[in-house]
């Protein structure tokens, strides 16, 4: 794409200035704004604004979590209010349930006697018990496709004209003639009075997912929480098909109270004495000891009293002290199914902060056990692993692992919450010249020192295409300033385009600081604001899409911080310059 010069853009800041508060005495012409080359250069990005959410979790049941799978039913419903609270409501929601438990064949460990034990497929509460959902053991609630849809002020719909054939599985059919939904899908009202296709009745959603949430205390003790993610989502299972939809965002959670067991080699189960000799005793230290490595060695027997290691991590592949697989490749799985902006990757178990503590209490008991770090919790070292891993940046990976001891209401709220920033805008990789400040251009507090007639303006240039299934790009035009002040609802029936893009401001594409960014950027005293200071890619539509369509995009970019420090510029648009910016100190 033509790169425009400096002027341009100076004269597009300009014509805010009319309409813009000013705080400030410089004059226009006067402030050392700089779009130089390489740094003024094209910023292109990729996604689409997900209208529909895959949600799983993978839950422990063991005796050990029974409270804890009690605490995450009475508070799911707040994962579900956040939810609701996105444009146009509930995205299109598929929510499944899978335990940890895959048995321990061929050895016979007491508990663990059922060949597979749950294979990972989804369940609908213990022994499948619930009664709902119907026709599948996943949940199904969705908009109807094909149909109008007029909603009103605060979401509520005020009229519709969908009937259960536009909750049929031939109205879900997608570009490649599969059907992205079930059979069997009824059409149902929900609280806005807006129509749902679900699989089903009789029930609300929270009543629905407070059953299927209960898996029971009465599974495998040895937990392979990342081998059981895999088999339901990358191996699929019978019952499983159809639950991940081409388009739709990611949710995994994982609740453990301890390590997580996914074994590589089942003798890690074996209780043969040769074995025995070789791996200690089956307690949960031997899952440690074979898939976590530290700095120091592991001691066995070790003496009665405690021992602290240092600097511990998963093995990884390769290492030939490991049973169990490595937490790369299912950090790989996740990766292959969807990019990072749809995906979400989150657990809740024993806080882990790079040490472990080991101990032996019997002097004739060669029994050793990683000491609990909260109540009767282990280091969750493998699962803190993985979605660290997986985080965008370092408040992701801050939000992204909760205590198991702890409140799940806040953790629960929070993923809510970044969920459905999946379902609005997709953040762009830099800030956007033209639109230096987003926050302070759509309301919310400045982000930048500049004076308030330029931090006011966003006028970005910015290219943006739509491709369905595998047909060509289509270019989208800016949506016409003349309706809704150029920032439309995501479906909004009276557009006078089909369909349209804007820039947008999302909390969510201006953290202070990521795990990339290095020194002086810093989350109090400097923050950078990454990776856009808000900036985000919102797409409107005059009728929600069949099949969700990819979009990409280009747009004149801004570098994140100072590139010169001794040459008058503003090269990154902050308000500051030179030596006045801490991005040189």
């Amino acid at each position: 794409m033509r790169k425009l010069p400096i002027m341009v853009w100076i004269l597009v800041l300009l014509a805010g200035a009319v309409t813009a508060c000013d705080d400030d005495t410089k004059t226009d012409d006067a402030y050392p704004y700089a779009c130089d080359e390489p740094w003024c250069r094209p910023e292109a990005g990729a996604g689409q604004p997900a209208r529909a959410v895959d949600v799983v979790f993978v839950i422990e049941n063991t005796l050990d979590t029974r409270s804890e799978i009690e605490d995450l039913r009475s508070y799911i419903a707040m994962f579900l209010q956040r939810l609701r609270a996105a444009n146009d409501g509930l995205p299109d929601l598929h929510f499944g349930v899978v335990t940890t438990d895959l048995g321990t064949a061929p050895y016979n460990v007491p508990g663990c006697q059922r060949e597979g034990g749950d294979s990972g497929r989804f369940l609908k509460g213990v022994n499948n018990s619930c009664t709902n959902p119907v026709g599948q053991n996943y949940v199904v609630d969705v908009a109807p496709r094909g149909c109008t849809i007029s909603r009103g002020a605060g979401g509520a719909c005020a009229s519709h004209d969908c009937t259960e054939t536009h909750c049929g599985a031939a109205a879900f059919v997608g570009a490649d003639g599969a059907p992205r939904e079930p059979i069997g899908l009824t059409l149902a009202i929900d609280e806005q009075g807006c129509p749902r296709c679900r699989n089903y009745r009789g029930q609300t959603l929270d009543q629905v997912l407070h059953c299927i949430l209960d898996v029971g205390d009465s599974g495998c003790g040895q937990e392979q929480s990342l081998e059981a993610m895999r088999q339901a989502l990358v191996v699929v299972p019978e019952g499983n098909e159809r639950f991940l939809r081409p388009a739709a965002a990611l949710q995994v959670t994982l609740l453990n109270d301890g390590e997580d067991c996914s074994a590589s080699d089942p003798v890690l189960f074996s209780l043969e004495e040769d074995d025995l000799a070789a791996l200690g005793q089956l307690t949960s230290f031997r899952c440690t000891e074979f898939g976590v490595v530290c700095d120091e060695p592991w001691v066995r027997p070790m003496e009665v009293g405690e021992l602290t290691y240092t600097n511990c991590r998963p093995r990884e592949a390769g290492d030939p002290g490991a049973l169990l697989h490595p937490v790369s490749g299912y950090v790989d799985d996740l990766r292959a199914l969807k990019p990072s902006g749809l995906l979400l990757a989150t657990a809740i178990g024993g806080p882990f902060d790079g040490t472990i503590t080991v101990y032996r209490w019997d002097e004739e008991n060669e029994v050793q056990w990683s000491k609990p770090v909260c109540q009767y919790a282990r280091p969750s070292v493998r699962l803190t692993s993985l979605v660290r891993a997986l985080a965008r940046d370092a408040a992701d990976a801050d939000l992204a692992f909760a205590s198991i001891c702890g409140d799940l209401s806040a953790p629960l709220t929070a993923w809510g919450d970044q969920l459905t920033s999946f379902t609005t805008a997709r953040c762009t990789g830099l800030p956007l010249a033209g639109c230096p400040d987003p926050a302070f251009a759509f309301g919310a507090a400045r982000l930048t020192a500049l004076p308030y007639r330029f931090a006011a303006v966003c006028a970005p240039t910015c290219a943006v295409f739509e491709t369905t299934g595998a047909g060509d790009p289509i270019e989208l035009p800016p949506c016409p300033r003349d309706h809704a002040s150029g920032h439309p609802a995501e479906v909004d029936p009276a557009l006078p385009v089909p369909a349209c893009f804007h820039v947008t401001y999302d909390p969510g594409c201006a953290l202070p600081c990521s795990l990339d960014d290095p020194a002086p950027c810093h989350p109090v005293a400097n923050p950078w604001w990454g990776p856009s200071r808000g900036a985000a890619i919102a797409i409107s539509r005059r009728a929600a899409p069949t099949e969700a369509p990819t979009i990409t995009f280009t747009c004149e970019g801004l570098p994140l911080f100072e590139t010169g420090c001794a040459d008058g510029l503003d090269e990154d648009m902050d308000g500051r310059v030179d030596a006045a910016d801490p991005d040189c100190r």
